[in-house]
């Protein structure tokens, strides 16, 4: 799969991977670089086959990221069967 890390504040820059685990660990390196200042900017992972994305956070763990990738959609927690998917808040229109 392909993954685009979209960075604002840290030069603005796009970045291209071919794993999450490359991907985070890049980020991670920015982020010792950067430190956690005020004005540090925001990392999304957006993977371009399945056209999702994650919103990255210091210490985020690879399984997270990778489950959030997945699908846009979730299941509550009482759906056990998983049959009634909702789009993930992120990915829903605000009207």
């Amino acid at each position: 799969m392909t993954y685009r890390l979209s960075l604002s504040g840290f030069q603005d820059a796009v970045e291209h991977f071919h794993t999450v685990v490359e991907a985070l660990a890049f980020y991670e390196s920015l982020q010792e670089r950067e430190g956690d200042a005020p004005g540090a900017g925001r990392a999304e992972l957006h993977c371009l086959q399945r056209n999702t994305f994650v919103v990255l956070l210091p210490g985020i763990s690879v399984q997270t990221v990778t489950e959030e990738l997945e699908t846009v959609w979730e299941w509550a927690p009482e759906d056990r069967l998983k049959i009634r998917p909702m789009l993930k808040e992120r990915y829903r229109t605000k009207t």
